[in-house]
């Protein structure tokens, strides 16, 4: 079918956090990488009956799609209820917002399409949202505080094109654009776990913390987002990983991944996002060759080397 009008694409990036998970909600900085993966979302109006045709493609596979009605956004029909609950909520507050968008007697079609497995994390949702914002014309924090508990890290890394250190400020935020490209960086691999965890569920999770007062902690991970940006030596940075993981075992009460299953690693292991699941970041001076058995032994089939999927990691903006 011919479209109407010309077709408008957005897209924005995948991310992986480094340091600060957990704590970034409570102000503290954390240092995030925004990743070669993308999301990209493209909108067309076609003749016919007036709605919303959404489809998502990931890796060139079908995945998702649904029918929405365009006053309320009523899902007419889906293969995934929940998925489509989910993204009716972030619809129905980009229409909060802005009363105009997707407000004309057509019918539309929006298709994302992901060059990375939505199991993965690495900030589908986020990079989602900035999508949905930038179709409406709307400002993507004002969106994402109308859907989500989260810091907002995962979409100020979507949305920039080189490493950022992020935090918390009062009411806002402050998010710098840095340099992140050691010279030990391929001594740096990331390898997925294959248990996605669910983030707004680990969010929840720890704002319910009794701990109110984390202070000590903040400051701990702060200097350490500090040290592992102007660290150039790995042995360093390796000792940083380990700190990190201690301070948000203690805080959580579950001990780190090395502890409790991958403690065989010639190397240091650090969590990414919500624990126990998601990526892992694993720093060693063995061969690429060891880190390759190793994970492959462990059926960890997914990883990248930091080269592989960094964006921009040094920023010359």
């Amino acid at each position: 079918m011919i479209p109407e009008k010309p077709i408008n694409t957005w897209s924005a990036n995948a991310k992986l956090m480094l340091s600060g998970e957990y704590l970034v909600l409570r102000g503290a900085r954390s240092l995030s990488i925004p990743l070669k993966f993308r999301q990209a979302l493209t909108i067309t109006e076609h003749p016919g009956i007036p709605a919303l045709v959404w489809k998502t493609i990931i890796r060139s596979q079908h995945w998702f799609d649904a029918t929405f009605s365009l006053d309320q956004f009523v899902i007419a029909n889906t293969n995934d209820f929940p998925t489509a609950q989910i993204l009716r909520d972030i619809l129905v507050a980009a229409k909060k917002i802005k009363t105009e968008f997707l407000n004309s007697n057509v019918r539309y079609e929006i298709v994302t399409d992901l060059d990375f497995d939505i199991n993965w994390g690495l900030g589908s949702s986020s990079s989602l949202i900035a999508n949905i914002a930038a179709c409406a014309g709307i400002e993507p924090f004002e969106l994402f505080r109308k859907v989500s508990a989260g810091s907002g890290c995962d979409l100020a890394t979507a949305l920039s094109p080189a490493p950022i250190i992020y935090q918390l400020n009062g009411e806002g935020f402050q998010s710098e654009k840095v340099n992140f490209f050691p010279p030990f960086h391929e001594n740096l691999y990331f390898a997925y776990l294959g248990k996605k965890r669910n983030s707004s569920q680990s969010v929840e999770a720890f704002n319910k913390l009794q701990n109110d007062d984390m202070t000590p902690e903040i400051r701990e991970i702060d200097a350490i987002t500090d040290g592992m940006l102007a660290c150039t030596e790995l042995r360093e940075f390796r000792r940083l990983m380990r700190e990190h993981e201690n301070i948000i075992s203690k805080l959580l009460g579950i001990p780190s991944i090395s502890e409790k299953q991958l403690n065989d690693f010639n190397g240091d292991i650090k969590s990414l996002g919500a624990w126990g699941g998601d990526f892992i970041m694993l720093a060693t001076d063995m061969p690429r060759d060891y880190v390759i058995s190793w994970l492959r032994k462990r059926d960890m089939n997914t990883w990248f080397t930091y080269k592989d999927i960094a964006l921009n990691p040094v920023n010359n903006s």
